[in-house]
């Protein structure tokens, strides 16, 4: 499912540590490889801004996510924003550039 939500080109970046992805495949390779090694997850998103533009649209939200990480006594939790360009193609609209700043 994850692989559904970004364009085969996708650009994506999530700074340290997670890094930069230039295509769908790497970017769902290395979230995939980071989750591996947590436990439970959850991720909200929240107050979704969203504008069209000539090529599609541009997304901005907030994000918080609760990760539970083997051999911690505590959740970590991150907090930040993603800044999406989003395409409408033939599957539908899919994720094409992403960048994400942490806050917290």
């Amino acid at each position: 499912m994850l692989a559904s939500c970004f364009t085969a080109d996708a650009k994506a970046e999530y700074g340290e540590p997670i890094g930069s992805f230039d295509s769908r495949a790497e970017l769902v390779g290395g979230l995939m490889a980071m989750l591996a090694n947590c436990g439970e997850t959850l991720h909200y998103i929240s107050n979704v801004v969203i504008e069209p533009t000539k090529s599609g649209a541009a997304t901005h939200c907030y994000t918080h996510a609760i990760v539970h990480v083997p051999g911690m006594d505590q959740p970590m939790r991150t907090a930040g924003t993603y800044a999406d360009q989003l395409i409408c193609g033939d599957g539908g609209w899919r994720i094409a550039q992403r960048v994400y700043r942490g806050v917290a």
